[in-house]
């Protein structure tokens, strides 16, 4: 459609011939099933990080190592999560800037690229990452070009083929230390009950 949304469509059509045996065309009904493919989009998408989330837990539950289990943590919301790219991050305490500790996926070099700060006096904490460390709340962005506290980062996620992402602070002692990040190739991609199972995983990881 002209505002870039797609439209799924059903079509049938049964070939019509004269009395001659000459292929006149096709008769046949095409409806709009839009609704009914978003709906097998989002359950599918449900069940495939339900089985995410059951990968994960296992992985904390035999987890000896904090940095392997990141790095099994990013893998498993990538491979059967389905998100494009996915990173986990902790608060440098001596600058103040987010630390790459896993990351997994088709990132293009966005993470290695670019900085995230949990400062509010420079400009790369002003972004809804710094912003959700510094509050202790998850950031949804299921349209990252329509969220102008992007803007320094939007053109590095463009390129990497990022069109929504979530930001969901990491705590240990109840005290805010990382981050996970999760990137999707798709606009409202990350829906209630997708948000709901990450802060279940996020929940379970902290703990």
């Amino acid at each position: 459609m002209p505002d870039g949304k797609p439209h799924h469509v059903s079509a049938t059509g049964t070939p019509l011939f004269d009395t001659n045996g000459l292929f006149l065309g096709y008769r046949g009904i095409g409806r709009d099933v839009t609704v009914d493919v978003l709906i097998e989009q989002r359950v599918a998408r449900l069940r495939d990080f339900y089985a995410a989330l059951s990968k994960a837990n296992e992985a904390i539950i035999h987890a000896r190592d904090e940095r392997r289990l990141f790095d099994e943590i990013c893998e498993v919301a990538v491979t059967y999560g389905h998100a494009i790219f996915a990173r986990i991050c902790l608060i440098n305490p001596d600058t103040g800037f987010l630390d790459n500790i896993s990351v997994f996926g088709d990132h293009q070099g966005y993470p290695y690229n670019t900085s995230i700060s949990v400062r509010p006096d420079v400009k790369e904490g002003q972004g809804p990452a710094g912003h959700a460390l510094r509050t202790g709340t998850p950031y949804v962005g299921n349209d990252i070009q329509a969220d102008e506290k992007n803007y320094f980062w939007l053109p590095a996620m463009l390129a990497a083929g990022a069109r929504a992402m979530v930001v969901f602070p990491l705590s240990r002692g109840g005290e805010v230390v990382g981050s996970l990040h999760l990137y999707a190739a798709e606009k409202n991609w990350f829906d209630e009950g997708l948000i709901a199972l990450i802060g279940e995983l996020v929940a379970n990881i902290s703990f």
